[in-house]
């Protein structure tokens, strides 16, 4: 097949510790390719203004920015077949990834990798005597999307208990 074969696109948008040259990025860079797919993954516009302090705004708009101005630059490339995006994020990227997966309908699939979904602590640090639930702020109307999702999370991640997640999705 030559270079410029319109491919399924997978759209990643990193973590907030601006980790989108990690190991997993470079995986799913590599893979991707040898699988037929063109990935296209960036950094977050807060990483490169002060990597000593990477912080996102508070609500995640520039960042849905960040992820939308991607997408945009994505659709140029003769690698990207417009009609088979899949969008992806890693944790805080998760929520960005399903904010504009909301707003793209065309988008053919979602890709949670370690999504956010629990607090196991509370503000100082003390350990709850159960995990506290914030799935449905995040990704609200999680259920009622009849688009593939799929979600990669390990079984002793603070930051989403499984139980957790599966109670939201689940019917």
């Amino acid at each position: 097949s030559s270079s410029n074969t319109k491919k399924p696109t997978i759209i990643v948008a990193p973590g907030q510790s601006c980790n989108s040259k990690g190991p997993l990025f470079e995986t799913l860079g590599t893979n991707g390719s040898l699988d037929n797919f063109t990935v296209v993954r960036f950094e977050w516009a807060y990483c490169l203004k002060d990597p000593s302090k990477p912080i996102p705004s508070d609500d995640l708009s520039n960042e849905v920015e960040d992820f939308q101005a991607v997408m945009k630059y994505a659709l140029t490339l003769p690698s990207v077949d417009a009609q088979k995006i899949i969008i992806a994020g890693k944790s805080l990227g998760s929520i960005v990834a399903y904010s504009v997966f909301q707003s793209t309908p065309k988008a053919l699939g979602l890709i949670l990798l370690t999504p956010l979904c629990t607090y196991t602590t509370d503000d100082n640090g003390n350990p709850l005597p159960a995990p506290m639930q914030f799935c449905e702020e995040y990704y609200p109307r999680i259920k009622q999307d009849l688009r593939p999702i799929y979600m990669v999370m390990g079984d002793n991640d603070n930051a989403c208990v499984i139980n957790s997640f599966v109670s939201i999705v689940s019917p």
